[in-house]
């Protein structure tokens, strides 16, 4: 066996893996970014959130992608917390439903796939169709580097050293599970990760009562993925992928727990060490999705007790915006950035009208203040909403992309005028009534009348309050 050149394909297939898996992320993030983008933002409650986040990594071959989105989301303030812990869970079942799929013998489409796609790809008129092919491509290029995997562990599949080494290394199964997780956080793959151990098993070089240390240091180690892609963000964003690894390292400590007190893992269904371990992957996470909605809320409130709001964000007066000017060319994920500052004022709007009937009835100058500073968001939102949808507008965009556009640009000026609505009549009711007790505390004191009522002014021009809404 020449192992530097084994190690040299094996390598080079695996960088293949890698580079397929984000060519089928991107492909499909192009061609259909608004519709991933709407599936994961308009989640709902949480089984219909798994669900959507089971589909979305499907299509993306990726659930890292999905809790990126999510992450983007609960910053905006449009995916609650214990919600987006259900999309993320059912995420990394869809990742887990992909190994699945890739385990079987499908060697006979990778050729197919790869004339398709890349024809699709190169010949396509719509950008559409060109993303697709990309996509289908990406496909092709990860069966055929799973071939080349298959082909370069066939020598090290003979070796004589090598049972010994694997036999050796299978009696510290923590060390085992450790390493593997830190192995997938360094691909930033755990669709990656796990192929290559499948591969290695279907070889027979990797036995199952070490495989499946293996498998669970896999599923902690995705989880680790995302919350180091989202150090950077808010806490808001940071907190999925906090709740998402607790989740996951509590469930894969509990089964660990059972392999090292010998618990029998028999009833895995599949004849081959390869089919058990992929089953036990797809069972750990169906499994994680069950406990996960049943205990969300309670993961929540842990996370937070974790990563409390910051000093100061109470009021949440520093907002991220959704707006990022590199997506200008890209018009899917472009669109979809503006309908999440779209609902980003829509929370705002939601953020003034919850106390203002409070703020009337007993205002106080902080809490005006206050109210005027979110209407102050609110212009300062639609301004940039309405040139970043201009300056994407200035590239290629199909019919459905322009509507889209026309859609958020109406959205956000419908939701400035409500604002408007309640700074120029309702705020201004409050600023009177203040300013009226105000008065009254230098004229007549607690007995005035205007005190208690709305007075009219004495040169009887009219009622001090008028509900007039103006633009």
């Amino acid at each position: 066996m020449n192992l530097p050149a084994v190690a040299l394909e094996l390598a080079a297939a695996t960088v293949l893996l890698l580079y397929a898996v984000s060519l089928v992320k991107k492909g499909v993030e192009a061609a259909a970014g608004d519709i991933v983008a709407r599936t994961v933002g308009g989640a709902g409650g949480r089984p219909r959130a798994a669900v959507c986040g089971c589909v979305v990594a499907i299509a993306l071959q990726s659930s890292t992608a999905v809790a990126m989105l999510a992450a983007g989301f609960a910053v905006s303030g449009a995916l609650g917390l214990d919600t987006g812990l259900a999309v993320l869970l059912g995420a990394d079942l869809g990742s887990a439903l992909v190994v699945k799929i890739l385990s079987f013998d499908l060697h006979w489409l990778a050729p197919l796939l790869v004339a398709a796609g890349g024809l699709v790809h190169l010949k396509a008129s719509s950008r559409k169709a060109v993303e697709a092919g990309r996509a289908v491509l990406g496909i092709g290029l990860l069966l055929l580097s799973l071939q080349m995997i298959g082909h370069a562990t066939q020598p090290l599949a003979q070796s004589p050293v090598l049972p010994s080494v694997v036999a050796f290394v299978g009696k510290d199964a923590l060390t085992v599970m450790i390493l593997a997780a830190f192995f997938t956080w360094a691909l930033h793959s755990s669709v990656a990760a796990i192929l290559l151990i499948l591969t290695f098993a279907a070889k027979d070089i990797v036995p199952v009562d070490v495989g499946i240390p293996l498998v669970l240091g896999v599923n902690i180690g995705g989880g680790l993925i995302a919350l180091w892609l989202t150090r950077g963000l808010p806490v808001e964003g940071r907190r999925l992928p906090l709740g998402n690894l607790l989740f996951r390292a509590l469930f894969g400590a509990t089964v660990f727990g059972a392999f090292s007190l010998h618990a029998p893992f028999d009833w895995l269904p599949g004849e081959t060490a390869a089919a058990k371990l992929v089953n036990l992957h797809v069972h750990f996470n169906a499994a994680l999705v069950l406990v996960g909605m049943a205990s969300c809320g309670l993961m929540a409130r842990l996370v937070q007790l974790f990563m409390p709001d910051a000093a100061g964000a109470g009021d949440r007066s520093v907002h991220v915006s959704a707006l990022d000017r590199t997506l200008i060319d890209k018009p899917p994920q472009a669109l979809a950035a503006a309908a999440r500052e779209v609902l980003h004022m829509g929370n705002l709007i939601a953020r003034m009208l919850e106390p203002v009937m409070t703020v009337i009835h007993a205002p106080t100058p902080e809490a005006v203040k206050t109210q005027r500073s979110i209407d102050g968001e609110i212009h300062r939102a639609h301004s940039e909403i309405k040139l970043y949808i201009a300056a994407v507008n200035r590239g290629f965009l199909t019919q459905d992309q322009s509507r889209r556009g026309i859609e958020l640009t109406e959205a956000a000026i419908h939701l400035e005028y409500a604002g408007d609505v309640v700074a120029k009549s309702l705020l201004q009711m409050a600023e009177e009534r203040l300013e009226g007790r105000v008065r009254s505390r230098t004229t007549g004191g607690a007995n005035s009348p205007c005190y208690t009522r709305p007075c009219r002014p004495t040169s009887g021009v009219g009622p001090v309050f008028s509900f007039r809404p103006t633009r």
